[in-house]
Order: C-alpha cells, then sequence, then structure tokens
C-alpha cells in the first residue's frame, strides 16, 4: 500500500475515497460523508483501479459491489485509514481535550428516557462539545449521514462499524390503574385476547412487532391500537387506553409512583428484552469527543 501512496496519482484521498464508498454503497453518499462530489469519489476510485490493474467494483445503473480484488484491498485500506486516524486523533487529543459538534442517534423511547436526562451533566464535563442529537427509531447510515455515534436496541450491528453493547433493556406488559378497574387485571396470558391492546408497528418493517413476554402464537393478542412511534403507545398506556409492552425504563417513574401497574408475576423469560448498542464509524474511534460520550452513555447502562 506504501508503493500507492508513493505514486503522484494515487494518494491518501483515493484510499480514503475507496473505503467510504465501500462502506456506503455509493459514490453519492461516500461524497456526502467527506465532502467532496461524486464525480471526484468515482475519479479518485478510477485512479486506485488504474495504479492496481484491476476493478474494485462491479458496477450497475443501480449498485455498486465489491470485487475480488475489492474485498482484498478494502481489508488494507482500512488498515491504513484507521491509522491515519488515529494519529491525527492523538495529535487532536494532545492538543486539546474533547471538543467540536457531536452528531448522535438516539430511539425516541430510551433516548428521552435515558440520555437527555443526562446532557446536562455530559455539558457541564465537556463545555466545547456541541451536541446535536436527533430522536429516531429506524436505522440510519451511520456514515454517509454523518454520524458520530448511534444508539440502538437489537442485534449486532453491522461488522463493518465499530460497536460496544452496552446493556440489556427488559420489556414489560403494564397498564394504567383506570383501565384495570374498568376491564379487570389479566391473570393468564390467554386473558389477553379478551383485552385492549396498545401494539407497536416497526417504521422499518411495517410489522407489528410480537410481544416477547407473550408470543403472539401462545397468546392470541389483539391489536386494539396500532401506534409507529414508542411515545404514542406510552401515551396511550398512560391514558388508560389499554394493556402494551414498553422497555421498562422508559416508564419507570410511572411504575414507581403507581401511575402504571406491572401485570404477571411470573419469572420473565431470557428473551425479554433487548440488547443495548453504541455504534460509531471506525476512522472516529479514537476522537476525544466521540470517546467521552461511548463512555458517558455506557456509565448510565452500567448504573
Amino acid at each position: 500500500m506504501s508503493l500507492l501512496l508513493d505514486d503522484p496519482g494515487v494518494g491518501m484521498a483515493s484510499v480514503l475515497a475507496f473505503v467510504r464508498t465501500a462502506e456506503t454503497g455509493s459514490f453519492a453518499r461516500a461524497a456526502v460523508s467527506l465532502g467532496r462530489t461524486p464525480s471526484g469519489i468515482a475519479k479518485a476510485v478510477s485512479r486506485l483501479e488504474q495504479r492496481l490493474g484491476g476493478a474494485l467494483f462491479t458496477r450497475t445503473t443501480r449498485t455498486l459491489s465489491l470485487t475480488e480484488c475489492g474485498e482484498v484491498v478494502l481489508e488494507h485500506a482500512r488498515n491504513v485509514v484507521e491509522s491515519i486516524a488515529s494519529a491525527e486523533a492523538a495529535i487532536t487529543a494532545a492538543r486539546s481535550g474533547p471538543r467540536g459538534r457531536l452528531k448522535v442517534s438516539v430511539p425516541h423511547g430510551l433516548g428521552r428516557a435515558v440520555v437527555l436526562p443526562s446532557l446536562p451533566q455530559f455539558a457541564r464535563a465537556y463545555p466545547e462539545i456541541r451536541v446535536e442529537m436527533d430522536f429516531e427509531g429506524r436505522p440510519v447510515d451511520v456514515v454517509g449521514g454523518g454520524y458520530d455515534v448511534v444508539l440502538r436496541t437489537g442485534k449486532a450491528p453491522d461488522s463493518g462499524l465499530r460497536a460496544k453493547r452496552v446493556g440489556r433493556v427488559r420489556e414489560i406488559l403494564c397498564a394504567a390503574p383506570s383501565y384495570l378497574a374498568r376491564r379487570g387485571i389479566p391473570r393468564t396470558l390467554e386473558e389477553l385476547s379478551r383485552h385492549d391492546c396498545i401494539r407497536y408497528r416497526s417504521p422499518k418493517t411495517g410489522r407489528v412487532q410480537a410481544w416477547t413476554r407473550a408470543r403472539d402464537d401462545a397468546a392470541n393478542v389483539p391489536a386494539t391500537l396500532v401506534f409507529n412511534t414508542a411515545d404514542a403507545v406510552v401515551f396511550a398506556l398512560r391514558s388508560g387506553m389499554g394493556i402494551a409492552q414498553v422497555t421498562e425504563c422508559t416508564v419507570r417513574t410511572d411504575l414507581a409512583e403507581g401511575a402504571l401497574i406491572p401485570l404477571f408475576d411470573e419469572p420473565r423469560p431470557d428473551d425479554a428484552g433487548r440488547d443495548v448498542w453504541l455504534i460509531w464509524p471506525a476512522d472516529r474511534h479514537h476522537q476525544p469527543k466521540v470517546r467521552a460520550f461511548i463512555d458517558h452513555t455506557a456509565a448510565l447502562f452500567a448504573r
């Protein structure tokens, strides 16, 4: 790779353009991430291909996919990019503390319940970091969208990104006292079929989410009300409109004050919860502002 960088026609910019295009899947998204034009990114990749004497991508009118040669080059090129990024981050850290704009994406419910209340503390600790936080439950393009850190729940993220599992959130079934006084308290999962159930529809898949505590094939769980945001589900739940499955930490205060009542006393199954992940681009791993937010958020879930 050092021979490539010594070539006057092929420099670090070409290597970075190739890596970012491979990660985002298009010249346009790579251009947004790097602050360049799509044509400039395409030309930089072409120069690298000419130097190597082989195609790095299979191009169609709609997609780009790595060739076998491209997969080999990507493995080494990522190491080069990460090494340069690490060196730059080390120099920046030596000159100054965490600073600059930090673009973050968090889910609606978890973000409002856990991350948002801690922001004043974070701001006091790092006054030179300017946080730009998006509340978004859908998957986002981490690299192409220019995000520094993303908080998500569920399965482990794509291996092309850095990730840290910071905890696990539990799912519970609960209802408001006013609803239970009106309709009665269900004593078994099968009795849910006779109740008003507030359900969540995934914006990503369009499917109504199964209840981990009462699988749809084990109990006939009706969908009396269906919403595509967690906030709407919690609002309807607090209003006494039915029973819902929610992330426990998003309604912790309601449970403590008796505004919501948890249902069923038997132990939760092992899968009645979701892993929580922090995800970030590999080339930002050593940026002080990113490390500060990762450490801060990981500590929140550890507590």
